[in-house]
């Protein structure tokens, strides 16, 4: 009867349009609910929602799984920040190096190698070349021989060429892109072509504009490098400059100045005569006639040269170092009459080659000195002049000229007579140079390097006949460094309550976590109301003192390097509840009341 109850309100509900139930679903709720007496339309539904929380339950399980993950885990993800920075470092060598040799460089500071510097100092004389070498590739960073023409002093009868190349580039470059820039600036190095290249890309557009005149290779080598800034996937800007100054500077070599010191005599003649003496003409104006007479007669054959057989300048070749003494001597002047020294003067000047500057000093008879406005700063005429780097200032090339006086004259008006005379001008060059040349920042080939990767390099030094002091490296290198990420607050903290007479314990890793899953430290706000105990990360709340009552406090989490505190919560005292004799809970209490 049962089966035939339900199979009617079956039919009933089938003809019903405005009720949804199938025939199976109506089939399977008489058979779940056979026993029941329950309507077909409530059933139905039952069913229909047990289908929907069947078909729910895979993907809320799934839910809960990937959440369960996310929660748990995120306290162990290593989600530090990396950037990547160009740092330079100095490295400390100390290192004097007299032949050839090799030297395994330790970076004290790792990253992508993009620069290598050189500081030093090198000895004058023989040539020095300094590689670097990496996997089977040298790179050349040191020659003294392409030193700038202000460091090459006494170095005599060539052309030095002052070669300065300014390299500034914005953006970040690729290895490849570095390695060309490189090529570039090293073929310029060989060409000696003054140019200036500059290479900006923006908007996906690379302009290149070149002034001066490019070889082949260097315009392909500029190709390359547009071509492949072309196809950059990235939109930062790029610029990139490079200009090259070339000059020459032709150093006289000892033969030349010889042939033109006839010449060099007449013009320092006519200039130094004219700035101390005015000149001959007006001196004769002051002699009597008959004085006019003996100087057409008596002569001062002016002999000039470097002092033989001397401790100083023992080459006798007017060249020294910089810490060194020149001497030069007139001693071998002579005079077609019998002289009284008594009235010898020589005047001396020290013209400086790169001051373009003299000065004058007199040795002799004072009388002498000051009939040139000079003051004697020597007693004797022919006393050697010892030239040093500095005094009167000399300079490292200079022209040192010498002309010797014999001044006598009586102006009393019994017995008048003045006799002058003079040799011509005579000069001698005297150079002096560093033993040891300063360089900085030295580099040719590895002003740009394509990011070479380790930890040692290997310098290899050429060295013939010089020695080398190098004092350090100065490098550039790209570095990955770890940004610290601080604790982080997972929830709030939620207000709290406990009985005087109990403790309230809680677990911090609840409510903090570090992302980088460093170790945290706790600490919290500290009351007098409220006594806390930390153990790890767990933390016991009791009242102090017996305190009643509300208080507020905060935790905070520290890594080492940041820390974080938490929300301020309220924390609860409550007195606690005495059961009177009888009672077995806190329900008889409150039955009674």
């Amino acid at each position: 009867m049962k089966y035939k109850k339900s199979h009617k309100k079956s039919n009933i509900y089938i003809k019903n349009p405005d009720k949804c139930y199938s025939p199976e679903t109506i089939r399977k709720t008489n058979m779940l609910n056979s026993n029941k007496h329950v309507p077909m339309d409530i059933l139905a539904k039952e069913n229909r929602l047990k289908n929907i929380l069947l078909k729910s339950i895979p993907l809320v399980l799934v839910l809960i799984a990937v959440s369960s993950i996310i929660f748990f885990i995120k306290p162990a993800t290593t989600g530090y920040s990396v950037i990547t920075e160009e740092s330079n470092f100095t490295d400390n060598i100390g290192l004097i190096v007299n032949e050839n040799s090799d030297y395994t460089w330790n970076l004290e500071n790792e990253g992508l190698l993009k620069s290598v510097k050189l500081n030093g100092e090198v000895k004058n004389s023989g040539t020095v070349k300094i590689y670097l070498e990496h996997e089977n590739n040298t790179y050349l960073i040191f020659d003294n021989k392409k030193l700038k023409e202000s460091d090459l002093e006494g170095i005599t009868g060539f052309v030095v060429i002052v070669d300065e190349i300014e390299v500034e580039i914005t953006g970040n470059l690729t290895a490849d892109e570095e390695a060309i820039i490189n090529s570039i600036i090293t073929n310029i190095n060989e060409t000696k072509d003054d140019v200036e290249i500059e290479i900006e890309t923006e908007d996906n557009e690379t302009k290149t504009e070149v002034t001066g005149n490019l070889t082949a290779e260097q315009t392909a080598l500029i190709d390359s490098l547009t071509a492949i800034l072309d196809v950059r996937d990235d939109e930062e800007i790029i610029k990139i400059k490079i200009k090259s100054e070339f000059l020459e500077i032709e150093v006289p070599d000892e033969e030349e100045e010889e042939s033109d010191d006839e010449e060099s005599n007449e013009e320092i003649d006519d200039n130094l005569i004219n700035d101390t003496i005015n000149t001959t003409e007006p001196l004769n104006e002051t002699v009597v006639n008959e004085t006019i007479e003996d100087i057409s007669v008596n002569k001062i054959n002016i002999a000039l040269g470097y002092k033989q057989d001397s401790i100083y300048d023992a080459n006798d070749d007017g060249r020294e170092n910089i810490d060194g003494v020149i001497d030069l001597t007139v001693e071998n002047t002579e005079f077609d009459w019998q002289v009284d020294e008594k009235n010898l003067c020589t005047r001396w000047d020290t013209f400086s080659v790169e001051n373009e500057e003299n000065i004058l000093a007199c040795y002799g008879s004072s009388r002498c000195c000051s009939f040139v406005d000079l003051s004697s700063v020597r007693p004797d005429w022919n006393e050697p002049l010892y030239s040093t780097y500095g005094q009167y200032g000399a300079g490292l090339n200079n022209i040192i000229s010498a002309q010797v006086l014999y001044v006598d004259y009586n102006l009393s008006l019994q017995v008048p007579y003045s006799e002058i005379y003079y040799s011509e001008w005579k000069n001698l060059s005297a150079e002096f140079y560093k033993d040891f040349v300063r360089f900085e920042d030295a580099c040719l080939e590895s002003c740009i390097l394509p990011n070479l990767n380790s930890s040692s390099y290997k310098l290899i030094f050429e060295i013939d006949n010089s020695s080398l002091i190098l004092d350090s490296i100065t490098y550039r290198v790209l570095i990955d460094k770890k940004i610290n990420n601080p604790p982080l607050l997972r929830k709030n903290f939620s207000d709290i309550s406990f009985s005087r007479d109990k403790k309230h314990e809680i677990n911090l890793n609840d409510y903090f976590y570090d992302l980088e899953n460093d170790n945290l430290t706790f600490n919290y706000y500290k009351n007098s109301s409220i006594n806390v105990s930390l153990e790890n990360e767990i933390a016991v709340l009791t009242s102090d003192n017996d305190f009643t009552g509300t208080t507020y406090m905060f935790f905070t989490a520290n890594d080492s390097v940041n820390t974080i505190a938490s929300d301020v919560f309220k924390v609860e005292v409550k007195v606690p509840i005495k059961l009177v004799k009888g009672m077995k809970s806190l329900r008889d209490l409150i039955d009674l009341g």
